[in-house]
């Protein structure tokens, strides 16, 4: 085995390995929460409830009220009266 040409492979190597390292992407740890200004995504708002005068008017198994929006007459199109 050469030594000569060893060292200097080993040498190339290395010198490639550290370009590498300098290269790659640096993940930065942090402990403290994220200000909101610095999150990625914003808050839900909460889903208004529809009006009780526009909801469908039938009773689930439960005993809730349809939680539909009323489309044909009082009640929605599941409720609805097929003739």
């Amino acid at each position: 085995m050469d030594t000569a040409k060893f060292e200097a492979t080993a040498a190339r190597f290395k010198a490639h390995m550290l370009e590498l390292r300098a290269k790659r992407h640096k993940v930065k740890l942090c402990t403290d929460p994220p200000k909101p200004q610095e999150s990625a995504h914003s808050e839900k708002k909460p889903r208004a409830a529809l009006p009780p005068m526009h909801r469908c008017k039938a009773k689930t198994l439960e005993g809730k009220q349809c939680g539909f929006k009323s489309t044909h007459g009082d009640f929605c199109k599941k409720h609805s009266i097929k003739t």
